[in-house]
Formats: C-alpha cells, structure tokens, sequence
C-alpha cells in the first residue's frame, strides 16, 4: 500500500519542487491535474478492495476458504482494473 501511496505521491513532488526551483506556474498546473488523476484511481482502488477482516471471516465461516479467498482475490483484481480504466480514461499512463 505504502509503495503505491508513494508512486503517486512522486509526481506531485517532483513538480512542486520544479515550482520552488523555475517558477513555472502553468507546469506546476499540468502536474496537478495528472497527480490528481492518480489520487483518484488510488481513491477507486481504495474503496472496491478487499472487505474488511470480518466480512471475509464471515464468508469463510458459512460459504468455506475457497469462497473466502476468491472473494478477497476478486475483489483486488475487480479494484485493479476499475482503477487502471480510470486512469487510462483520464489520460494518464
């Protein structure tokens, strides 16, 4: 998670940086909205990741640990590719 926080973090600092450094404040715009893309797909991913700890206990308590483990893997594949089209969408990668 920390990783992937920190990739879409490196843009945004790379271009206040360049701000502090240039001046630049039309460049400074550009960065912002691309960063701002990828915040957005990390807030997407964020919220259709794996449920919380009780729910896939639950699911593993009435339905077995092969349903509990799809489910945990469906649902971090389905967030990759909701996220990903976002930001394909949007114009970023």
């Amino acid at each position: 998670g920390d990783v992937v926080v920190g990739m879409c973090l490196l843009p945004l600092i790379q271009c206040s940086l360049r701000l502090l450094w240039t001046g630049q404040v039309k460049r400074q715009q550009l960065c912002l909205s691309s960063v701002t893309g990828y915040l957005v797909g990390l807030l997407i991913f964020s919220l259709l990741y794996t449920p919380c700890v009780a729910t896939i206990a639950s699911i593993k308590r009435e339905l077995g640990r092969s349903w509990a483990a799809g489910v945990a893997v469906w649902q971090c594949v389905l967030a990759w590719i909701v996220a990903y089209l976002f930001t394909l969408l949007m114009g970023i990668i």
